[in-house]
């Protein structure tokens, strides 16, 4: 073990995230059914994978929350939204089947992953943000903020399903 390296990015803080201000630049320059992409991950710090998987029915109108299915080797969580993602997340599921997409494709066909980064760069660019800002980095954006507006470490930490808040603390 003595011969095993950490990796270089290891306890160092994101760096690549937005302001306030750039997130809602970039907000009101996507086109409308990217924004809808883009609103998503802001309102709930979620991975794009875990966006494609959102479904309709996902959405809990009883306690303004919704569950985020597993990925990778993690458990499926249920987040809280803010006032205004819940009415965003509840305009997108007024009258549609529980099995649809919660985040559509305008002609309700999948996102793919080379679909959003292609489309998303000339986004970043175009509001000023750092060079590696990539759609994951919305979540860093999230977190970041949240933490910024005073919302406990602990909070941050299950809302972004890590396992422990350490992890959350080191990170951002």
């Amino acid at each position: 073990w003595r011969h095993v390296k950490a990796f270089k990015t290891q306890h160092r803080p994101r760096v690549d995230i937005l302001t306030w201000e750039q997130a809602k630049h970039l907000v009101d320059i996507a086109p409308p059914e990217f924004r809808r992409r883009i609103l998503a991950a802001l309102y709930t710090g979620c991975r794009i994978s875990e966006i494609f998987k959102m479904r309709v029915g996902d959405l809990d109108q009883h306690r303004a929350a919704l569950y985020v299915h597993p990925v990778k080797n993690m458990r499926g969580r249920t987040i809280a939204l803010p006032d205004e993602g819940y009415e965003f997340f509840k305009a997108l599921a007024d009258g549609r089947n529980n099995d649809c997409p919660l985040v559509p494709r305008n002609g309700d066909w999948p996102w793919t992953p080379s679909y959003v980064g292609a489309h998303f760069k000339p986004l970043c660019r175009a509001v000023g943000a750092p060079e590696k800002f990539v759609f994951h980095s919305l979540r860093h954006t999230y977190a970041s903020l949240l933490l910024r507006a005073g919302t406990p470490a602990i909070v941050v930490a299950r809302q972004l399903g890590h396992v422990n808040m350490m992890t959350t603390i080191r990170t951002y």
